[in-house]
């Protein structure tokens, strides 16, 4: 009788590559240039961070993946420099609802903001000087109170006043003053 040996053997593959490599272009505060380390910091980065350890996971032949960050040579946003091979390239401005960026680059948001565009007109130095009269007309209740205490007090004092040089004990004190 032979004897039959089975052998089994486990070959765990990595879901991501050993080096990702990552094009950025600093736009605070989504991503801000740290002058002291080749890495960029913000809030592009760390979602970017997060978005890979879950995805990509622990790999058991090279235990974690890195990611090489380098600057936009384009310093364009809506320009990527094509010459590179990147797998991320952050931020990108894109309209709501896109999958895919200038056609064949796929597109997946991580941060929505609102836009607002805020339109004012040109002040001319009359509308200043508009603006400065109707800030001051619009405090007349405070000059109104404050005269009316004004005068109260006034009274009040005048009051006081009046009746102690009336009194006969000031009389009999100062009879020179009659």
């Amino acid at each position: 009788m032979t004897s039959l040996v089975i052998s089994l053997y486990l070959s765990e593959t990595c879901r991501c590559p050993y080096l990702l490599f990552a094009s950025w272009t600093p736009i605070p505060p989504y991503v801000i240039k740290d002058n002291s380390s080749s890495e960029p910091r913000g809030i592009i980065p760390q979602i970017l961070a997060h978005m890979l350890q879950n995805s990509c996971g622990r790999c058991f032949s090279y235990h974690k993946w890195n990611i090489s960050y380098t600057i936009n040579a384009t310093k364009h946003i809506t320009d990527p420099d094509s010459r590179a091979k990147v797998d991320f390239r952050f931020p990108v401005r894109a309209a709501v609802g896109r999958t895919t960026y200038r056609g064949f680059y796929s597109y997946v948001p991580l941060i929505t903001v609102p836009g607002v565009a805020l339109m004012t007109r040109e002040k001319t130095p009359s509308g200043y000087a508009r603006d400065l009269g109707t800030s001051v007309l619009g405090c007349w209740p405070i000059f109104a109170i404050s005269f009316a205490i004004a005068i109260l007090a006034g009274v009040v004092i005048w009051f006081a006043v009046s009746n102690s040089i009336l009194q006969p004990e000031v009389l009999s004190i100062c009879p020179s003053t009659l």
